[in-house]
């Protein structure tokens, strides 16, 4: 082959380099959608009011643990124009998770402050 019809060094570089920004939007997307998959797995396993109380402090721990490792990844993702909206058949669910991780916490303060007995015992 002649030296015509070679690439010149700028169009290897320009092919082999993806676009970085698309890049990190998908991945960001697959990470919301891994953490939000976590959590709507987490908010249909809500336990209903007559369970131990053991139980649901486990329940709002682990909560808390997919909630904070899906905040981030939103709050980039929206940065960069990214879509971080979860399913509509999923927002009853996690809305309803929400409610009763914010119950139970206030239920858990009023406890600790009030040095309630636990009426689950």
């Amino acid at each position: 082959m002649s030296a015509n019809h070679l690439p010149r060094l700028s169009q290897l570089i320009h092919m082999a380099t993806h676009d970085l920004v698309k890049v990190e939007k998908a991945m960001l997307r697959e990470q919301f959608v891994t953490a939000s998959t976590a959590l709507v797995t987490e908010a249909r396993c809500l336990l209903d009011d007559k369970e131990l109380w053991e139980e649901k402090v486990l329940w709002m721990h682990w909560w808390e643990k997919r909630t904070g490792e899906g905040f981030p990844i939103v709050e980039h993702g929206q940065a960069l124009g990214v879509d971080m909206r979860i399913d509509a058949v999923d927002g009853p669910i996690m809305a309803e998770a929400d409610e009763a991780y914010k119950r139970w916490a206030t239920e858990e303060v009023t406890m600790a402050v009030h040095g309630g007995v636990n009426k689950d015992v």
